[in-house]
C-alpha cells in the first residue's frame, strides 16, 4: 500500500513539475519565439504570434492568419533571412500590464545588430502577442 502511495504521489509531483516548465507568457518571451520564428523563416509560426482583435471569430483568424503568412511568403520569397540571431533588451510594460515595447537586439549574417521596438498586448485570449511594429518589415 506504501508502494502504491509513493508511486501515485510520484507521479503527481513530476506532473506538477512539468506543467510549470511550459512556455512563459510574458511580453518578453513572446517578442523573442516571434522574431526567433522568423528568423528561422518560420512564417506560419511567426503568425501564430500575431495580435488578433477582440470579436474576431475562430474562422476569421485562421484565413487572416493563412492571408498574412501568405503574403509575408510571397514578399520574402526564397531569399534567406537577413538576421541570424535575436535577444531581448529591454521590455517596458504599462501600468496596466496589458501593453508592452520590448527592445530586441537582432544580429545581422554580418555579426552587426540592429535594434527594433516590438509593441506586444494581451490578446483576445488573454495571451501576450505582437501586435504590428518593425518585426514583420524585418522579415523581408
Amino acid at each position: 500500500m506504501k508502494k502504491i502511495f509513493m508511486s501515485i504521489l510520484a507521479c503527481g509531483l513530476l506532473t506538477i513539475a512539468l506543467c510549470g516548465c511550459g512556455p512563459s507568457n510574458t511580453p518578453e518571451d513572446v517578442a523573442e519565439a516571434a522574431a526567433k520564428a522568423m528568423i528561422s523563416n518560420d512564417l506560419d509560426k511567426f503568425v501564430d504570434y500575431v495580435y488578433v482583435k477582440e470579436g474576431t471569430s475562430d474562422e476569421e483568424e485562421k484565413q487572416g492568419k493563412e492571408q498574412l503568412s501568405a503574403m509575408l511568403k510571397a514578399k520574402t520569397g526564397n531569399e534567406e533571412p537577413k538576421y541570424t540571431d535575436c535577444k531581448v533588451l529591454n521590455c517596458e510594460l504599462n501600468d496596466e500590464g496589458d501593453k508592452a515595447k520590448v527592445e530586441v537586439e537582432f544580429t545581422l549574417k554580418d555579426g552587426s545588430t540592429k535594434t527594433d521596438k516590438m509593441p506586444v498586448r494581451k490578446g483576445k485570449d488573454g495571451k501576450h502577442v505582437v501586435c504590428g511594429g518593425t518585426t514583420a518589415n524585418a522579415v523581408a
